[in-house]
């Protein structure tokens, strides 16, 4: 279930945004002096969609006391909250409101029946207030898969571009050996905590034929340059500066992060999204 819904302008959750049922009589008031609330949703409520139709949601925001506050959006499904969100920085001024606009769609059918929306204070990533907001839309399923979704068995399309330190990437040109290309970004914190499992099979691996390519969804280089050097990750990068309008994150119909392609001797997709002690065993058993 988790997995059902793919939304637009969307990066995958924090540490302390979960998966599971949530009830929203469980969330507390809000302070008087703080502000999160659906302003509108549109179309109205309920809503009978067609697959790849969006809701807009308008979200008001402010809190007196925290300085830098990121607001993230969540859709609930039948009672699930999935781990997929939105977010934004707060307005310029600690304490001045602020509005921001987002997007969800999907292209499998279901029914969404609430927004459940949490603010937190970006510098302690702690949890400021959250709040639920009833909203009822239903989409009719499709029955055409996303191109991401098609490649999985299917040789992997040409990629190329000049990575971040310069050197030249084609992807068709690392057939005999074991490539996985993985979309994330330095802001997106399950892609951060993938970093471990990744370097530790590019460093058992490696040498026998396995190689990555990351194609990164970060709008500030000098971030991105930061936390390479401080992570040591040695395995080429691609940066275009344009977040999820990245040219191969929109070539790949990528709506979410992270998320991974995981390519044979031959150039062929054999997994997707792989995670954990997963990513080891699927690159033992494509090397072999």
């Amino acid at each position: 279930m988790k997995y059902f819904l793919t939304f637009l302008f969307l990066g995958l959750a924090a540490p302390w945004l979960t998966t599971g049922e949530e009830s929203p009589a469980r969330t507390p008031p809000l302070a008087s002096d703080i502000v999160l609330e659906v302003i509108s949703a549109t179309p109205a409520a309920p809503a009978s969609l067609q697959p790849g139709d969006k809701i807009t949601v308008s979200i008001r925001y402010a809190h007196p006391e925290a300085e830098n506050v990121r607001v993230w959006a969540q859709p609930s499904w039948q009672g699930q909250i999935l781990n997929a969100s939105t977010y934004s920085p707060s307005p310029e001024l600690p304490g001045d409101q602020g509005e921001i606009t987002r997007s969800f769609s999907t292209q499998h059918g279901g029914t969404m029946d609430a927004i459940r929306l949490h603010m937190i204070d970006a510098s302690t990533r702690t949890l400021l207030a959250k709040v639920f907001h009833p909203y009822e839309a239903t989409w009719e399923a499709s029955s055409e898969r996303s191109p991401a979704e098609s490649l999985l068995g299917k040789p992997f399309p040409g990629m190329t571009f000049t990575a971040l330190d310069g050197q030249f990437v084609d992807v068709a040109a690392m057939k005999g050996k074991v490539v996985w290309i993985d979309f994330w970004a330095t802001w997106c914190g399950p892609c951060r905590r993938k970093i471990p499992d990744l370097i530790a099979a590019y460093e058992q691996y490696r040498g026998a034929g396995f190689e990555i390519v990351a194609i990164s969804l970060d709008k500030d280089e000098q971030a991105l340059r930061r936390y390479i050097e401080e992570h040591n990750l040695t395995w080429p990068q691609h940066f275009d500066g344009k977040g999820w309008e990245n040219v191969f994150a929109r070539q790949f119909d990528i709506h979410g992060i992270p998320d991974s392609f995981l390519l044979d001797r031959q150039g062929v997709v054999r997994y997707r999204g792989l995670r954990g002690d997963a990513i080891e065993r699927a690159v033992a058993e494509l090397l072999k």
